[in-house]
């Protein structure tokens, strides 16, 4: 008897594991073709110690309401995992000296029912910027939240960063001058980010 019930037991677990693997299969997660809900993103570097070669970007969307995603994992350990952050590409294109600017979309990606739950909505969450110059990436982020600020989003880089870039280097800045040392508050540039609806 005991017997049989650990093999039902292992049955059981093995239909478990093998439906939920077919689950959370990846969806097949499709860009807008037609998106309205457009965002005009601009990007102005301040007070730089040069020019820059490029500045590209990405847009990052998310699934926040995770009931239209299976349970997943032990039978103990159950969890509903996300689908993979869709990324979209951002063409920046040059409008002045050190001003860039390009368009991102609330509605860039279709919203699916992948898993017979229910339909997946996919939000905007974050706008992720690279601008490169030699071997130095700077990549300041503006998250969806922060769009309805005027001033936009300010990052600081240090000046010195910019100068030596002999090695492949991607650098993030800071937010707050608080987090920079004292003695490097005198040697930095900017990059604000800024977003205006346009639809």
């Amino acid at each position: 008897m005991r017997t049989m019930l650990i093999k039902s037991l292992a049955v059981a677990l093995l239909i478990y594991f093998v439906v939920s693997d077919l689950l959370t299969t990846t969806p097949d997660v499709k860009q807008n073709p037609n998106p309205k809900m457009r965002y005009e993103i601009t990007l102005t570097v301040n007070d730089a110690p040069g020019s820059f070669d490029a500045v590209t970007g990405l847009a990052d969307y998310e699934v926040k309401d995770l009931s239209c995603v299976p349970v997943t994992g032990a039978p103990l350990n159950a969890m509903r995992m996300p689908p993979e952050t869709k990324r979209i590409a951002i063409n920046f294109r040059r409008i002045a000296n050190d001003v860039y600017r390009g368009d991102v979309y609330l509605d860039g990606v279709i919203d699916e029912d992948y898993f017979g739950l229910g339909v997946c909505h996919w939000s905007l969450d974050t706008v992720i910027t690279f601008v490169r110059t030699n071997n130095l990436t700077l990549s300041p982020r503006i998250p969806r939240e922060e769009f309805s600020i005027k001033k936009g989003r300010l990052t600081y880089f240090d000046r010195e960063n910019y100068k030596r870039n002999q090695v492949e280097e991607t650098e993030y800045g800071w937010l707050h001058h608080s987090q920079i040392a004292p003695n490097r508050q005198d040697h930095l540039f900017s990059i604000t980010l800024s977003a205006k609806e346009a639809f």
